[in-house]
C-alpha cells in the first residue's frame, strides 16, 4: 500500500512538469470557466414570520452575497421581489427595492391574496438569476392564514423508491466500495426503512436507514454478480448499478478539524499511474495535487486550511485530465457565528416592555460586527412548511441541486448525528447535483435583468433628445434624462428613488406629440425566465400536532381595504387628480349659451357649464339652436363633466408612468411608556418586532427593545445575518406573555 506520496502544488499558480501534455493547468481553467456559467450573486430572504393574516404586510429582508465568498456584495443595486401563488399561476404583487451594499428590505401587502392559501415570496437580482441555469431556489414559502392552524400535509403513498450512490461515482468490482442509499416516497419525502442486500438473490448484509431515509454500507462487489436490495416495507427488489471491471474507488477514510483523509483504490489490471486531485469550493480552486500510483492503493490528506467554510468538491483525474472519481465534503462544520440572545426576564405581562441583549461572536468567542435582521412574533405564526435559516439555505440548500429534506437538521447542535447525516446527504445528493458542476458547456451565463430602469423613445425624433422624470410631488425635475441616438434611455438610482415616476418627452408640444415612451418590463423577463426553470424548495418532515390550539386569529380583526373618496372620481395620486382638473378645463368644449341651452349653435359661445346645474338640450341629441320645438323634444338635466380614466389622462398629456424603488414604510411599534396600561386601545399585534437593520458594535453587542401586545401565549424571536467575511449567524429565542403575576 502506498501512502502520502502527493505533493501540494498550490492553487491557481500550478504549472505542469516540462514536456507533459496536456497541462494540468487546464483543470484550473475548466473550473474557472464552469464558475463563469453560474450566478455571481446569491440571495437569501428573511421574513418577519411565516404565516400572515390577509390584510397584513409581509416584511422582508434580502441578503445579497457574492456567490463564491458569501460576503455582502454591492454588484447589484436592484432587488426584484414577487409574491406569487404556490403553483406560480398567479402574480399577486411585484416591487423593485434598492439594494444598499448587499442589503435590502421592504414590505408587500396581502390584501389581494386568498386566505388559507400558500404563496411564494421570490427574490431576483440581475446577477442572481441567469438565462442558462435550470433551477430557482431564492424564495420563501408563506401561508396566508384563515382561522385554522397551518399544517404541512404530505400526500399518502405506499410507493417507496430506493436510489444507490457509490462513493466516488462508480461501483468498482474487486475492491472495497462504500455505497450510500436513499429511500423516499413518491411525494418526495424520506422514509426510514430496514432492508437486506442480496447477492445473486442470496442475503449477505442487513441495512437500515436513518430518519432522513439515508444510509450506507461497505462491501467488495464481484464483477459477475448481481446485487439488489429488498425491504419488507416495499414491493420488489431494487437493483444496484453493475460493477466496473476496471476503475478506481475514492473513499473518505476519516476527517478531523484539521484534515480530510482519502484512500484511492484501483483494480488490479488498471493501468492508472499519474493522477491529479483538485479541490474546489463554489467554483474557487482551493488546492491541486499530483502523484503516482505505484501500488493498488494510495492515501492522501487534504488540510482543511485549504478549504473555505461549506461544501467542497474533490475530483481525481488521470494523466489525460479525465475525471475518474469525485467526492463532496463539508469543511469547518459548526464554525459559523454564535448568537446569544439574553432576555431581561423569562415571562412578561401584556403591554410590558421587553429588552433583549444580543451578542455575536465567532466560534472562538471573539466579538464580531454583524448585520442582522430580527423579528419577534406569536408562535402560532410559525410556518412548519418553511423552516429554513440563512445557514441552511446558504451553506446547503442553495449549493446542491434538487430538494433537500429538513435542511436545518444538519446544523442543529441538538442533533448529535448531524455531521454523519450531512455526509450521507452529500453522498446521496452529491457531486452529480453539485451546482458548480451543472453546466458542461462552459459558456458564460447570460444576464437578462438590469439594475437600471431602461426603455426607448419612438416616433418623431425632431426634438431635443431628453426626457423629464418626476414624482407626483414634482421632485426630480432638475435632472433630465438623455436619450441616445437609437432612442434608448436608462433611469439611474436617483430617478428610481422617486418611487412612482412620471416620464415626459421634452421639447415643443407639436414636435413631441407623436413621441411614444416604451419601458422594458423586468417582471415580464422574470416570468419568462422562470417558465424554463424548475422552482425547487426544501421539504420538511411534518411536526407533531400540538395537543392544544389557541386560535389567535379569531381574536384579531383585520379590516378590508377601504378608499376615502371625495366628490367625483378618485385617482391613484394627486398629480393625476390635477391632470383631471386640467383636462376638464382645457379639453371640454361644452358651453352654455345666453339662452341657457347647452352648446347652442345660435348663440355660438357662452360660459362654461357648472357640474350639477341643469341645462336644456334636445332629447334625441340633435344640435341645440334657436327655433320652434315641442316641449316633449326637450330634456333638462344636471350637467356632468366627462370622466377620464388614468390611462386616457396619461395619453392625452403624453405621459408614461413607471414604478421605481419601493418607498419604505415604518413597522408600527407602540410606546407604552407614557400610556396607561388600561388604555382603551385593543392591541392585537401578533408581530411585536421587525428590525431588518440590527448592527452589532465592536463588542459584538446590540439591544432589541419592544412592547408586548394584548395577546398572551408563547412568542418566538428570530435573529439572522452575517458579518463582512461571509460567516453566518442564526438563532432563536422564546418567552411567554401571560396575565397576572409573572413566573419566577
Amino acid at each position: 500500500m502506498q501512502k502520502l506520496l502527493f505533493i501540494l502544488l498550490g492553487c491557481l499558480g500550478f504549472c505542469a512538469a516540462k514536456g507533459q501534455a496536456p497541462s494540468p493547468g487546464q483543470i484550473v481553467q475548466e473550473i474557472n470557466k464552469a464558475a463563469s456559467t453560474r450566478p455571481k450573486t446569491l440571495v437569501y430572504l428573511q421574513t418577519s414570520k411565516g404565516v400572515f393574516q390577509r390584510g397584513e404586510y409581509i416584511w422582508f429582508k434580502a441578503y445579497t452575497m457574492d456567490a463564491q465568498s458569501l460576503v455582502p456584495v454591492a454588484l447589484d443595486t436592484t432587488l426584484f421581489i414577487q409574491l406569487r401563488s404556490a403553483d406560480s399561476s398567479r402574480i399577486v404583487s411585484e416591487e423593485k427595492i434598492l439594494i444598499d451594499n448587499g442589503f435590502a428590505s421592504g414590505q408587500l401587502s396581502t390584501r389581494n391574496t386568498v386566505a388559507g392559501a400558500e404563496y411564494l415570496l421570490a427574490a431576483f437580482t440581475p446577477h442572481s438569476i441567469l438565462k442558462d441555469t435550470s433551477e430557482f431556489k431564492a424564495f420563501r414559502r408563506l401561508k396566508i392564514a384563515d382561522n385554522a392552524p397551518a399544517i404541512t400535509r404530505v400526500a399518502a403513498s405506499d410507493s417507496i423508491h430506493i436510489d444507490f450512490f457509490p462513493e466516488g461515482g462508480n461501483l468498482v468490482g474487486g475492491v472495497i466500495n462504500l455505497v450510500a442509499w436513499k429511500a423516499w416516497k413518491t411525494g418526495g419525502g424520506p422514509v426510514q426503512i430496514n432492508a437486506v442486500l442480496l447477492e445473486n438473490g442470496q442475503p449477505i448484509m442487513h441495512l437500515s436507514s436513518n430518519r432522513l431515509g439515508t444510509g450506507k454500507f461497505q462491501f467488495v462487489p464481484k464483477q459477475s454478480a448481481k446485487y439488489t436490495v429488498r425491504s419488507a416495507q416495499s414491493h420488489g427488489d431494487y437493483k444496484l448499478p453493475d460493477a466496473l471491471q476496471s476503475g478506481v474507488a475514492l473513499h473518505l477514510a476519516g476527517q478531523s478539524k484539521t484534515q480530510f483523509s482519502f484512500r484511492l483504490t484501483k483494480t488490479f489490471h488498471s493501468p492508472l499511474s499519474q493522477i491529479y486531485v483538485a479541490a474546489q469550493a463554489r467554483g474557487i480552486v482551493c488546492a491541486l495535487f499530483q502523484g503516482k500510483m505505484t501500488g493498488d492503493s494510495l492515501w492522501f490528506n487534504l488540510p482543511t486550511t485549504k478549504l473555505p467554510h461549506g461544501i467542497a468538491q474533490i475530483t481525481v483525474y488521470d494523466e489525460n485530465l479525465r475525471p475518474l472519481a469525485e467526492r463532496l465534503v463539508f469543511a469547518h462544520a459548526g464554525q459559523d457565528l454564535v448568537v446569544r440572545a439574553t432576555l431581561s426576564q423569562p415571562a412578561f405581562r401584556p403591554r410590558e416592555r421587553v429588552k433583549v441583549h444580543v451578542r455575536v461572536t465567532d466560534a472562538e468567542g471573539t466579538p464580531v460586527v454583524a448585520h442582522l435582521g430580527a423579528s419577534v412574533y406569536d408562535r402560532f405564526y410559525e410556518n412548519p412548511a418553511d423552516r429554513l435559516s440563512i445557514i441552511s439555505y446558504t451553506r446547503l440548500h442553495s449549493q446542491i441541486r434538487g430538494p433537500i429534506p429538513d435542511p436545518d437538521y444538519y446544523f442543529n447542535p441538538n442533533n448529535p448525528d448531524r455531521e454523519q447525516a450531512l455526509d450521507l446527504l452529500l453522498l446521496t445528493q452529491g457531486w452529480r447535483r453539485y451546482v458548480w458542476a451543472e453546466n458542461a458547456t462552459n459558456v458564460p451565463g447570460q444576464v437578462v435583468l438590469s439594475n437600471r430602469m431602461t426603455g426607448r423613445l419612438s416616433g418623431n425624433r425632431d426634438f431635443s433628445p431628453m426626457l423629464l422624470a418626476f414624482a407626483p410631488d414634482g421632485s426630480g425635475m432638475q435632472n433630465p434624462i438623455p436619450v441616445r441616438p437609437d432612442g434608448s434611455f436608462a433611469l439611474d438610482i436617483d430617478n428610481m428613488l422617486l418611487g412612482r415616476i412620471y416620464l415626459k418627452p421634452l421639447g415643443d408640444q407639436r414636435q413631441t406629440a407623436k413621441a411614444k415612451i416604451w419601458l422594458d418590463d423586468p417582471f415580464a423577463q422574470i416570468r419568462n425566465l422562470l417558465a424554463d426553470k424548475r422552482i425547487v424548495g426544501p421539504f420538511f418532515t411534518p411536526l407533531p400536532p400540538e395537543t392544544t390550539y389557541r386560535s389567535a386569529l379569531s381574536r384579531s380583526i383585520v379590516l378590508d381595504e377601504f378608499v376615502v373618496t371625495g366628490k367625483g372620481k378618485t385617482y391613484s395620486d394627486r398629480y393625476v387628480q390635477s391632470l383631471d382638473s386640467l383636462a376638464r378645463f382645457s379639453w371640454n368644449t361644452d358651453f352654455v349659451g345666453a339662452c341657457n341651452w347647452l352648446n347652442c349653435l345660435s348663440c355660438g359661445s357662452g360660459k362654461k357649464p357648472v357640474e350639477g346645474v341643469s341645462y336644456s338640450k334636445f332629447r334625441d341629441g340633435r344640435p341645440s339652436q334657436h327655433g320652434p320645438f315641442k316641449s316633449e323634444d326637450v330634456v333638462k338635466e344636471p350637467y356632468k363633466y366627462p370622466v377620464y380614466t388614468e390611462e386616457e389622462l396619461l395619453a392625452k398629456f403624453n405621459l408614461t408612468r413607471a414604478m421605481g424603488y419601493q418607498v419604505k414604510k415604518e413597522f408600527y411599534q407602540p410606546d407604552y411608556q407614557n400610556v396607561p396600561l388600561d388604555a382603551a386601545i385593543d392591541d392585537q399585534r401578533n408581530t411585536l418586532l421587525w428590525n431588518p437593520a440590527v448592527v452589532t458594535d465592536e463588542k459584538g453587542e446590540a439591544t432589541l427593545e419592544f412592547y408586548c401586545s394584548d395577546i398572551t401565549g408563547t412568542f418566538i424571536g428570530n435573529i439572522e445575518g452575517l458579518d463582512g467575511t461571509g460567516k453566518l449567524a442564526a438563532a432563536t429565542f422564546g418567552f411567554t406573555v401571560q396575565e397576572g403575576d409573572k413566573e419566577k
